[in-house]
């Protein structure tokens, strides 16, 4: 019984995995408005800082990515050459990366129904807070990214009209 249950939980992580994975493949990433419900910044998380309680900055290395181990997927590594467009596109993909987590945990309650008893309801949770510390990166991430991106820009827009200039 347990094997059969820890059997399912498996399938079910790694077929909901490739369901999202395949879901932020297609998914148009143009509807994805940092600035608005639910990416947007709220008071409470003050630029990313609130996630410092969590100590995320010890862990945030750590944590799975994706884009190291999948050749296709947009690498999220920063320099100081970076265009405002890369980094816009960074913005939109810790959108499409948190889109994506809270879908798996809106998937979660079909281990209640598919798993046998308290397990079930065990591995809802466990399933649900293994997805939670990625939400909390990538909230933590974009308000910092939103910030470069501004200032980037702004050195654009100056670089263009002191060319302009010349």
């Amino acid at each position: 019984m347990l094997y059969r249950d820890l059997k399912f939980g498996i399938i079910f992580t790694l077929t909901a995995g490739i369901i999202a994975h395949i879901f932020g493949l297609v998914f148009p990433k143009k509807l994805l408005k940092y600035n608005a419900f639910p990416f947007r910044e709220y008071s409470y998380e003050a630029g990313g800082s609130f996630y410092n309680k969590f100590h995320i900055s010890k862990w945030i290395a750590k944590a799975p990515d994706m884009s190291k181990v999948v050749p296709y997927m947009f690498k999220k590594k920063l320099n100081k050459e970076m265009s405002s467009e890369h980094i816009f596109k960074y913005i939109k993909e810790t959108c499409l990366s948190e889109l994506v987590h809270y879908l798996l945990i809106l998937s979660s309650p079909v281990l209640l129904f598919t798993v046998r008893g308290k397990r079930g309801l065990i591995f809802m949770l466990i399933y649900i807070f293994c997805n939670i510390p990625f939400i909390m990166i990538q909230r933590y991430n974009r308000p910092k990214l939103v910030r470069l991106y501004r200032r980037q820009i702004k050195r654009e827009n100056s670089k263009r009209e002191k060319e302009a200039l010349k």
